[in-house]
């Protein structure tokens, strides 16, 4: 019984660092809205904001994948001796819906990023369009003004 209660603390600890984890990670997708509602998107810092929360996220599925290991070794001991460990699982349900919590802020914030990143690209791609397009047509006004004069001087020499 004694390990089950050590492995309920460690899953507590957890559960709290989980939480820690998660701000981080929402406080790096923070600033990636920031960098998105500039005027001139900073991409070099977009890319490292992504990088830095990819570490995050590596460090928050280890806790997931530790937490349920020591779950799956508490777990009958805990629904046969719900009583004993009342306070510790009250504290683990707390926890748990602020790990929620936060899991919604995140996919929320995530999502209004996504947003903002695709109305950047399609804008991105427009200009490059637009000026793939003048490039070409300023391209074939100078290939036909050449032409015209080449054709005129030719047709000049024939009449003398």
């Amino acid at each position: 019984m004694d390990n089950n209660s050590t492995y309920i603390q460690v899953m507590i600890q957890s559960l709290n660092r989980k939480i820690e984890v998660l701000e981080k990670i929402i406080g790096y997708t923070q600033e990636q809205e920031h960098v998105l509602k500039e005027e001139e998107v900073d991409l070099d810092q977009f890319g490292d904001l992504i990088d830095e929360k990819q570490k995050w996220i590596e460090q928050l599925n280890l806790l997931d994948t530790g937490f349920e290991k020591l779950f799956e070794r508490v777990k009958e001991e805990i629904q046969l001796h719900r009583e004993e460990y009342h306070e510790e699982i009250e504290q683990m349900q707390g926890l748990i819906k602020k790990i929620t919590d936060l899991g919604v802020v995140l996919q929320t914030s995530e999502l209004r990023n996504k947003v903002r990143f695709e109305q950047y690209s399609a804008n991105k791609k427009k200009e490059i369009r637009e000026f793939k397009m003048s490039n070409t047509s300023a391209s074939k006004y100078y290939q036909n003004m050449a032409n015209q004069h080449q054709g005129q001087s030719y047709f000049l020499d024939k009449k003398k």
